[in-house]
C-alpha cells in the first residue's frame, strides 16, 4: 500500500494532485474517507465544476470521471481530459498512458483556470504525481 499523497498540512476541505496531463488532477478530502457515504458533497460539487471547466476549454472533448482507491485508500477522484488531438483510444486505453512523457501542458489558460476553481472550492492543490 502506498503512502496517501492526499495527506497534507492544510486547513482547506479538498486536496487535488496536478498529474502530469494538463488539465489531470486527482481530487480528494483532505480528510481521511475510505468509502462513498463519507464523501464530502462539496467534493462531488467540486469535481463537477472541474470537469465542466475542462469540457469547455478550446481542444479538451471529454473529461473523465476515474475512481479506483486500492492502491491507496483514500477515496479520489481522477479528472482525467481527454484532447482532440489524443492519437490513443479512447477511455481506459488512454487513461493508462497518463504518465508517460508525451503528454498536453498545463497552459497558462488552464492553471490560471485552477487557480480560480481551487479559490472558489477551496481546494489545497499539490504540484505533481
Amino acid at each position: 500500500m502506498l503512502n496517501n499523497p492526499f495527506k497534507t498540512e492544510t486547513t482547506l476541505p479538498l486536496v487535488a494532485i496536478k498529474g502530469m496531463r494538463g488539465g489531470y488532477i486527482q481530487l480528494s478530502p483532505s480528510s481521511p474517507v475510505e468509502h462513498y457515504n463519507a464523501m464530502p458533497l462539496s467534493c462531488l460539487e467540486a469535481a463537477l465544476a472541474w470537469a465542466t471547466v475542462l469540457e469547455s476549454t478550446n481542444g479538451i472533448e471529454r473529461c473523465y470521471w476515474i475512481t479506483l482507491s486500492e492502491a491507496v485508500k483514500q477515496l479520489h477522484i481522477h479528472l482525467y481530459p481527454r484532447y482532440q488531438s489524443d492519437a490513443l483510444p479512447v477511455g481506459i486505453p488512454l487513461f493508462e498512458e497518463r504518465n508517460n512523457a508525451s503528454q498536453p501542458e498545463w497552459t497558462p489558460e488552464l492553471n490560471a483556470l485552477l487557480a480560480k476553481w481551487s479559490a472558489q472550492f477551496n481546494v489545497c492543490v499539490l504540484e505533481g504525481l
